[in-house]
């Protein structure tokens, strides 16, 4: 898996109980690849994150990109609780 090695944030908004996050992860091999994070939040901690990425953007630069959505795409776009400690 590919190290961070930036992020370039194109939008945040949020409120109380939500906050939304828009943008571009960098590492050694992408840095236009657009990612959404959406975060429900509970007495101060995230208690539930939607990440969704454009996974052919970093497919495209590893020589594996393929037709169609590959088998973990539905749940990497599905929402998932937190896990304790943090996000």
């Amino acid at each position: 898996m590919a190290q961070l090695t930036g992020v370039e944030t194109v939008a945040a908004f949020g409120d109380d109980t939500t906050a939304v996050l828009f943008y571009f992860p960098h590492t050694a091999n992408v840095s236009d690849a657009p990612t959404a994070e959406c975060f429900t939040v509970a007495a101060g901690k995230i208690t539930r994150s939607a990440l969704v990425f454009d996974r052919p953007s970093f497919a495209r630069r590893s020589g594996k990109l393929r037709d169609g959505p590959g088998p973990g795409m539905a749940r990497a776009a599905r929402a998932r609780p937190a896990r304790k400690g943090g996000p």
